[in-house]
């Protein structure tokens, strides 16, 4: 979540050229059957639906209403509605707190003003008590380091994942941290993160969680990402905040292994129109599953 760093390099300010308006996501599982020496396959898709709706007042963003979508593949009659929305303040054109709609929940984020208004601490809040915290570390002009302390129960909300995702590389990372929080239950726990870059993109992510260890290596284009500075709980896409490209290859290496994901963009210009990744299953017998998840941005006209 907030807004790390952008083009012109001043953390907390998001304010890109080109600017979402609309955020639609949507899934094709590819079912094989592999049966007496013979494949049977069958397509199932799942509605493109609006995912989130993004809203500014001048050259600064001022609320997301986040929806949620629930379909069956193969069946029709989807469910859908408003999850949440997010509200931003700012102090100085930076972003100082994001909010849920009540106010309930919500992140604040600190500075250091003698040094060129770096992003210093933010604090997330959850019905009144201190949910996490995240610490950051500068070298020069880049986020070189992140201490996260968990210390509240229960799921985070939206207002508290946008703020992790400050320092969280994406949203495949930020939702693995979440689940190791939530099946330990710990009250206090601390996830330590190491950023190494080359140029303006981040090309190997450290993350320690107790005992466990992960590391994330990146490969990018040398296209414009749209929400450089910037985190959004992007539907299924994998935008790296942190970084000025676009994320084509993602390998997270475990105690357990290597994964790696491939991105396929396309493109409106510069920026991307939408970017689409595939996952694979089998459920133990003679069926494969491959998911294509798909998310695409809708842009507010270039002005003149």
């Amino acid at each position: 979540m907030l807004l790390l760093a952008t083009s012109c390099l001043k953390e907390g300010i998001f304010q890109p050229e080109r600017r979402v308006s609309k955020v639609y996501d949507m899934s094709v599982r590819m079912s094989t059957n592999y049966y007496n020496g013979q494949t049977f396959i069958r397509y199932d898709t799942l509605d493109k639906h609006v995912s989130q709706e993004w809203v500014w007042e001048d050259d600064m963003l001022s609320s997301i209403t986040n929806y949620y979508f629930y379909q069956e593949y193969a069946q029709p009659d989807p469910v859908s509605g408003v999850s949440s929305v997010l509200k931003f303040t700012y102090k100085h054109k930076r972003l100082a707190k994001v909010s849920d709609a009540d106010g309930e929940n919500y992140s604040t984020y600190s500075y250091e003003w003698f040094k060129l208004a770096r992003i210093a601490k933010i604090e997330s809040y959850q019905l009144g008590q201190l949910y996490s915290t995240a610490e950051i570390t500068h070298e020069d002009k880049i986020i070189t380091k992140a201490v996260v302390n968990f210390y509240g129960e229960g799921e985070a909300s939206d207002a508290t994942k946008f703020a992790l995702g400050t320092v969280l590389p994406n949203k495949k990372a930020l939702e693995s941290v979440l689940a190791r929080k939530n099946a330990k239950g710990d009250v206090v726990r601390t996830l330590t993160l190491d950023f190494i870059y080359e140029e303006n993109n981040v090309t190997k992510v450290v993350m320690t969680d107790g005992d466990v260890t992960t590391t994330i290596e990146y490969t990018y284009d040398a296209k414009m990402n749209p929400f450089y500075g910037f985190y959004a709980m992007l539907g299924d896409g994998s935008f790296g905040a942190m970084s000025q490209n676009n994320i084509i290859s993602e390998k997270v290496t475990t105690g357990e292994g290597e994964r790696v994901t491939d991105y396929e963009f396309k493109y409106d210009g510069e920026y991307p129109s939408s970017i689409s990744r595939v996952d694979s299953a089998f459920d133990g017998n003679n069926y494969r599953y491959d998911y294509t998840y798909t998310t695409f941005y809708e842009y507010l006209p270039m002005e003149d």
